[in-house]
């Protein structure tokens, strides 16, 4: 259920909503959907913590625009629907998007996840299983500007959904460590794991596809290289990105990037910060942008 003030908001009122619930090892989330309660296990809740952490549904947190944005993508979809999840970690948003499609008009559509930690990547297949998600594409890969391997942060994946690529200079945990790790019953802590994984290409993923209605983006510090790579791409094929940002700097640069482009800004809001919001003032841990390309959004 909304809180009164969201109920009343344009996009949201589109929408059926559910009380959130916890039964039997997952979390029933706003739209219908479950969630494994593993999945957020190392976080510590308390019974009745998980219903309220607002990960299920939209409350007035910096999500609430992420919310808005896959709402409004839904609801502006025609024939075909097509969504990225970048960093997708268990494809919580790649679910969100299926199911309220679903509720809306049910218009075929095409799911496409990214995840390099390699829990979180076994995760997400269960979880769009579990929720019945079809003609889905995950990739076991961090995203970035060119296919390639790279040093990424694993470990920690029911407490920490921070991975992010790691230094090249940093060396790999070796089989050995992890394997004393294990017999001893040591869990790993974040930023003590560093592995190699595959690299994917963000230009190489939209242009396997005729268009792209939103890319969901999370990519912990990578956003900027990633955005910057395939940018002939994003305005051919990509209507909507919703990015999570991760500095000052990256912030900046986007900013640059997306108007040099001639896109629509729809949300800036900076990371660790207090930011005025039509909500009114909301703590924001990664900050968010949001742009809009005018040359498909009308079709």
């Amino acid at each position: 259920m909304l809180s009164p003030e969201l109920a009343q908001h344009e996009i949201l009122s589109r929408f059926q909503w559910r009380q959130v619930r916890e039964a039997d090892d997952f979390i029933w989330d706003a739209l219908g959907g479950r969630t494994r309660t593993l999945f957020n296990a190392g976080l510590g809740w308390s019974a009745g913590d998980a219903v309220k952490s607002g990960l299920f549904g939209p409350v007035i947190h910096e999500e609430i625009f992420e919310w808005i944005d896959l709402l409004q993508a839904v609801v502006l979809a025609r024939n075909h629907f097509t969504f990225f999840e970048l960093g997708c970690g268990y494809a919580r948003w790649l679910v969100f998007a299926a199911l309220a499609l679903r509720q809306h008009n049910n218009l075929p559509a095409t799911w496409v996840g990214v995840e390099a930690e390699p829990s979180h990547y076994k995760w997400a297949k269960k979880h769009v299983r579990d929720n019945n998600v079809s003609d889905i594409r995950l990739y076991e890969a961090a995203v970035g500007a060119a296919d390639g391997e790279a040093n990424f942060y694993t470990g920690s994946p029911e407490a920490w959904y921070g991975q992010m690529l790691a230094p090249d200079h940093l060396p790999q945990t070796t089989r050995k460590e992890r394997f004393l790790r294990s017999i001893r019953r040591q869990p790993s802590k974040p930023l003590d794991t560093v592995s190699q994984v595959r690299m994917v290409g963000l230009n190489n993923l939209i242009e396997e596809h005729e268009r792209i209605d939103l890319i969901d983006c999370d990519v912990q510090g990578a956003e900027l290289q990633t955005f910057s790579a395939c940018t002939a791409a994003l305005n051919a094929k990509v209507c909507r990105v919703h990015i999570a940002t991760h500095s000052p700097e990256i912030e900046e640069g986007l900013r640059r990037l997306f108007s040099e482009l001639n896109w629509h800004k729809l949300n800036d809001y900076g990371c660790g910060r207090v930011n005025e919001t039509p909500f009114g003032k909301i703590t924001f841990v990664d900050g968010v942008q949001t742009w809009l390309n005018p040359r498909l959004a009308d079709r």
